[in-house]
């Protein structure tokens, strides 16, 4: 028989009562566990079995893995984003259109680098790509071709 977690947390809250110097405390809560273990269907036996089982290992990986070679994906080159054309763009889908919490924060962030930043906006591949994904969603259209 197995314990389920409830029954489970309710002895690992009782076990410490068991260190106590007075004898009646001790003898209530080991009635209390039995009671416990009776409520699971299960016994002080089951109870030993539980403690018993193997450890379950679980592997826990921390750091990536390092690339097999041959098998990296080729870098696609991100457009450029012109500062006037991502101003614009960014303005319009800001205030004109109807964007999840989420695009509307991205959307902002993007609008603060074009601010920031040179003539053109630098973003990754992924944002780029969710930029002109808004962009064309809400069918809005760079000015300048790049």
């Amino acid at each position: 028989m197995t314990l389920d977690r409830q029954h489970i947390a309710k002895i690992a809250k009782l076990i410490p009562r068991l260190a106590s110097n007075h004898d009646g405390e001790v003898v209530a809560t080991v009635r209390a566990i039995v009671r416990t273990l009776g409520n699971a269907g299960a016994d002080l036996h089951d109870l030993v079995a539980e403690l018993d089982k193997p450890a379950v290992e679980r592997v826990v990986y921390r750091d990536r893995p390092a690339p097999r070679p041959g098998h990296h994906k080729a870098a696609t080159p991100v457009p450029p984003l012109f500062r006037a054309d991502a101003l614009r763009l960014a303005g319009i889908l800001l205030h004109d259109c109807d964007l999840s919490p989420k695009a509307a924060g991205f959307v902002a962030f993007v609008f603060r680098v074009a601010r920031s930043g040179g003539d053109r906006v630098e973003l990754t591949e992924k944002q780029m790509t969710w930029f002109l994904d808004l962009v064309q969603e809400h069918q809005l259209a760079p000015e300048r071709a790049a």
